[in-house]
């Protein structure tokens, strides 16, 4: 049974966001009236399970549910139960098309305040959700802390990500949930400190200014706002647009922008094929140049040199 809601007060929560993946093509494949419907279905599935796990529902927005649990282990089972029992359902919910929902997950502080909740719970609960993708569940170093030693053991470590409002990064963990699913389980197993090249250095440079990143999971940031680590002030660039990474020992490139990042291996004599990414991530080469939002071999390409150091 659900207890009641205390109100108005800080507190420890598990705050869980869930959304159904993918939704405007539901609209475009089904039509509105039954992608409404199917999206409500689903929408009062989790609800349902929100309840069985001594949750509470916050709200419903769109495509999306955000709930709260008065334990790590709570929103945790919660999250799980929440991709099963749509898996189990799905021919239930809708019989045209298999639906799929991206789940994030963050134990933390927040405020709770007629009925929503507000604070860093709520807003790294935000962005790890914005993580996932379909099928998935996101959750993060400090929730996994909170967690029993059987819920540790299902979950593994894929990346480590900076939110607004945090000093550094938070390690983002992916829940296995799904126990048929071993073709597609992560098998990576994050390695010791002792493993990696802290010595290697990566440096970047565009027009006049230059960083270097040589420090295990930090990140240097790439854009037009002038927070940016490097700052490309181009038509083409996002506010944050990418981020570079050193993660054992490699140097990862990830995408954040609406445009897309275009890598070319090598540099512009090296003949090799360019590489496009757009919210993916990819390992860079020893050195090559790289165009924020259009090709690099674009007569107006503002190009950023990158070439990794090896130690010493």
């Amino acid at each position: 049974m659900t207890p009641a809601e205390p109100q108005d007060t800080t507190l420890q929560t598990a705050v869980v966001f869930a959304d159904v993946s993918g939704s405007s093509q539901l609209y475009v494949q089904l039509g509105d009236a039954m992608a409404q419907s199917t999206i409500a279905r689903a929408l009062d599935l989790f609800a349902k399970v929100t309840k069985e796990h001594r949750g509470f529902v916050i709200k419903t927005i769109g495509d999306e549910i955000m709930c709260r649990f008065p334990s790590a282990k709570d929103g945790f089972d919660a999250a799980v139960d929440m991709q099963r029992q749509l898996k189990e359902h799905a021919g239930e919910i809708c019989d045209k098309t298999r639906i799929g929902i991206r789940v994030g997950l963050h134990w933390g502080d927040a405020v709770l305040q007629a009925g929503d909740i507000f604070g860093d719970a709520v807003n790294v609960a935000a962005r790890v959700a914005a993580v996932a993708k379909r099928d998935q569940i996101v959750t993060t170093e400090q929730t996994i802390q909170a967690l029993p030693e059987d819920c540790r053991r299902m979950a593994t470590e894929f990346d480590r990500v900076a939110v607004k409002g945090r000093v550094g990064e938070i390690g983002m963990f992916m829940v296995q949930w799904d126990e048929e699913a071993d073709a597609t389980r992560m098998r990576t197993v994050m390695p010791s400190a002792g493993a990696t090249a802290p010595q290697s250095k990566l440096q970047i440079a565009f027009g006049e200014s230059s960083v270097q990143l040589f420090t295990e999971g930090k990140a240097l940031t790439m854009g037009r706002s002038p927070e940016c680590s490097l700052v490309v002030a181009t038509t083409f660039a996002s506010r944050l647009h990418a981020r570079v990474v050193m993660r054992r020992g490699k140097f990862v490139l990830i995408d954040e922008s609406t445009n897309g990042t275009y890598v070319l291996p090598g540099g512009l004599s090296s003949g090799a094929q360019e590489i496009f990414i757009k919210r993916e991530e990819f390992i860079l080469p020893a050195k090559g140049v790289v165009s924020l939002g259009q090709s690099c071999s674009a007569a107006d390409a503002k190009l950023i040199n990158f070439t990794m150091v090896g130690p010493g």
